[in-house]
């Protein structure tokens, strides 16, 4: 009596990896740890799933990476270049991050660290305005507009008088018996007048719109 024949084992096609062409045993290819193609992979549902999932996710690297971030600069640094990488963000998707982050809170309240008028107006305690006075103080640069003329090569100083803070230009009338100057904080235009040696604040305040930076006088 003939035995019969066992049925012979029928493996299915072995499919690869579309990044390496490494045979996949599993949903990730173990060479480059490419993900398993699948056709859902191209829905719109799909997408918009790991769009949302990229956005609201926070795993433990982002707390971990944000910790030592601000409790112990410079660790993070030694940790990737010491190859402990796979623990904390990588520091391009950690920039990203901090980028969209900034857009975001200036879009819902806009200010500018280069704003000196905004900075000064939102200062309520004067933080600002003892600053300027101690850096003016350590330079030795007063709150004065300082008049100089020349005796041979040696600059000698003539006359001074307060002026407002930040100043940031100045200019004379063609006669030199008049003298503007542009202050930023203030948002005005200082006059003063020269007679001889003797400089005189006029009490004259020209409003600007908004902080000036620079100004000269028209030729006619």
């Amino acid at each position: 009596m003939a035995s019969a024949q066992p049925n012979p084992i029928v493996h299915p096609p072995t499919e690869l990896c579309p990044s390496c062409s490494t045979d996949l045993a599993g949903r990730f290819c173990h060479q480059c740890g490419e993900k398993k193609f699948h056709q859902h992979d191209l829905a719109v549902k799909h997408f918009l799933q790991h769009a949302l999932d990229e956005f609201t996710h926070l795993d433990s690297k982002v707390f971990a990476t944000l910790r030592y971030l601000f409790s112990r600069p410079g660790y993070l640094t030694l940790e990737y270049t010491s190859g402990r990488k796979s623990k904390y963000m990588k520091p391009l998707s950690l920039f990203l991050l901090a980028v969209a982050l900034m857009f975001l809170a200036d879009s819902i309240h806009p200010r500018s660290v280069y704003n000196i008028t905004f900075l000064n107006q939102n200062d309520k305690a004067g933080t600002l305005d003892t600053a300027w006075n101690k850096l003016a103080a350590k330079k030795h640069m007063p709150k004065q507009l300082l008049l100089y003329r020349f005796d041979g090569f040696k600059p000698v100083k003539f006359a001074q008088a307060p002026v407002g803070r930040w100043s940031q230009g100045i200019a004379f009338s063609r006669d030199g018996s008049t003298i503007l100057v542009q202050n930023m904080l203030e948002k005005d235009i200082q006059v003063f007048r020269l007679h001889g040696t003797t400089l005189t604040d006029t009490g004259q305040r020209i409003k600007l719109s908004g902080g000036g930076a620079a100004m000269r006088t028209a030729k006619y």
